[in-house]
């Protein structure tokens, strides 16, 4: 009777193979907020990506703390931090940033809210904001009271979501070369208004897209 061959002990690849469909990809984001931005995001659930979205009501660097614990415990394809500016401090928004590029986290910030994502896709701002004026705006585009975790916001807003992209894209690079043509290093905490919400929505995009192709 033939041996049967030793567990080699290694995981299962995650490598598509002839003939099957690629395994879902696994994204993990962890959220400042605790409401607004997993309502959003949650919508992006599709067959193709399994999203495990936290909201933990913590500051930028808890944010991040909390999910490098998590990418250590747990096998993630992805790992992407959610957090805004709004009242924390400048030393510890950028230091966010810049930290969680070590870690191979992934960040998606907004300054000074993450209404601002919200607000990119009726129109391009360049001019200094705040949350409230954000929101104000955001109402008026809406033609109703922005509220901040309701449910139907992201079908509100997809039919805008190309120009979101546009707009969000054309603001970093407006940063960009404001930076470079000042030779200064980047203090992202005084770019308002910024994003890279962007980032996080065309590669879930991007996942979704993958899958449906032949």
């Amino acid at each position: 009777m033939a041996r049967k061959p030793k567990p080699s002990g290694r995981p299962l690849s995650r490598k598509r193979t002839r003939g099957r469909r690629p395994l879902r990809k696994r994204v993990l984001i962890v959220c400042e907020g605790e409401r607004t931005e997993m309502i959003y995001f949650e919508h992006f659930h599709t067959n193709a990506i399994t999203l495990d979205v936290r909201g933990i009501g913590k500051s930028p660097q808890h944010v991040l703390r909390r999910a490098h614990q998590i990418q250590q415990d747990e096998d993630f394809d992805e790992v992407w931090i959610v957090f805004d500016k709004d009242h924390f401090g400048d030393g510890e928004f950028n230091q966010t940033i810049r930290h969680a590029s070590k870690m191979k986290i992934r960040v998606a910030y907004s300054n000074p809210c993450f209404e601002l994502w919200f607000l990119l896709h009726f129109v391009y701002q360049e001019t200094p904001l705040t949350c409230q004026d954000c929101r104000e705006r955001l109402s008026q585009f809406l033609g109703r009271r922005y509220e901040k975790n309701a449910l139907d916001l992201y079908n509100l807003l997809v039919e805008h979501q190309e120009d979101a992209l546009r707009h969000a894209e054309r603001l970093e690079r407006y940063h960009y070369e404001a930076a470079r043509a000042s030779s200064s290093t980047r203090n992202y905490a005084l770019e308002n208004p910024s994003t890279t919400v962007h980032h996080l929505v065309k590669r879930l995009r991007a996942a979704q897209q993958a899958m449906n192709k032949p």
